[in-house]
């Protein structure tokens, strides 16, 4: 029965804590359903609720307590970012970092309830449920960072084919090859895919890595690799736009870019992945 007592009482005090984000979930819903650019955050929030569950699951309910008189102490340190974001996001006038600071503080002050009921060291196994959402979160002026991806991806581009004057490109003329202007629409930013991309791997990392510095290597290396995906798949639309034609270009951006992008990406990735994981086997074994 002490299971039940604990979750009952859990359960409570979330009831009572979403009582008073209500407007942030509120917002943060009619984002996830009108915003193009976080639509994935109905299956972040699906895969946060089965991992949670799981780790439920593996709870000791009988060995929930701590010898130590200080055991409350890393839940008093969650709640105070907590309260901090919280109040942080009162203060700003803006609508985006109002909600974003707000929303960001519940998912601290919920790890500090699950250090609180479960003690700290079992709480640990809840970080990746209750953080993961972040990546549905949307982060404030998001707009205008996508535009600045998209001034990167396309300088990076178009860097060689400026060199050699086949191609160039101007954010009032868009991209020219060959004196063919193409429009340059918000997909050319790629900042959707990347978004699944990192929302993804992160995952992925998470569930198949069981070493924390390799898990956080692999996460760091996600958007710069991504980036170069991004890169390449408008570098292939340059080449078939100049040495082919204007429709086979088309074709392909309507087509078969996305998968350039993710095939790029995840190549890229994965020997990454590899690369690292046997240079830290190498370095354990001389060790050893």
């Amino acid at each position: 029965m002490k299971a039940y007592y604990h979750i009952a009482a859990f359960l409570i005090i979330v009831v009572i804590s979403i009582f008073f984000h209500t407007q942030d979930f509120r917002w943060i819903i009619d984002q996830w359903q009108n915003n193009p650019y976080y639509q994935h955050g109905f299956y972040v929030f699906i895969v946060t609720c089965l991992f949670g569950i799981y780790r439920l699951t593996q709870v000791e309910w009988g060995r929930l307590s701590s010898r130590s008189p200080f055991w409350f102490l890393p839940s008093t340190f969650w709640w105070v970012i907590a309260a901090i974001l919280y109040w942080s996001g009162r203060a700003i006038s803006s609508e985006s970092f109002h909600y974003y600071l707000r929303t960001l503080a519940f998912l601290f002050m919920f790890r500090g309830l699950i250090g609180f009921w479960l003690r700290e060291r079992v709480a640990k196994g809840f970080s990746f449920p209750i953080f993961y959402p972040v990546l549905a979160i949307p982060f404030p002026h998001f707009e205008q960072i996508s535009m600045l991806l998209r001034e990167a991806t396309m300088y990076l581009s178009t860097l060689i084919f400026n060199i050699f004057g086949v191609a160039s490109y101007d954010p009032q003329s868009g991209l020219i090859v060959r004196s063919v202007a193409f429009p340059i629409d918000q997909a050319f930013t790629g900042i959707e895919s990347l978004i699944l991309l990192v929302t993804f791997v992160v995952l992925i990392v998470y569930i198949f890595e069981s070493r924390e510095i390799l898990q956080a290597l692999v996460v760091s290396l996600v958007l710069p690799l991504a980036f170069i995906g991004c890169s390449v798949r408008v570098l292939v639309f340059l080449i078939l736009g100049y040495f082919f034609n204007e429709n086979i270009a088309k074709t392909y951006w309507d087509s078969w870019a996305t998968p350039t992008f993710y095939l790029v990406a995840f190549l890229l990735i994965g020997l990454a992945w590899m690369a690292l994981r046997y240079f830290i086997q190498r370095k354990y074994l001389k060790q050893g």
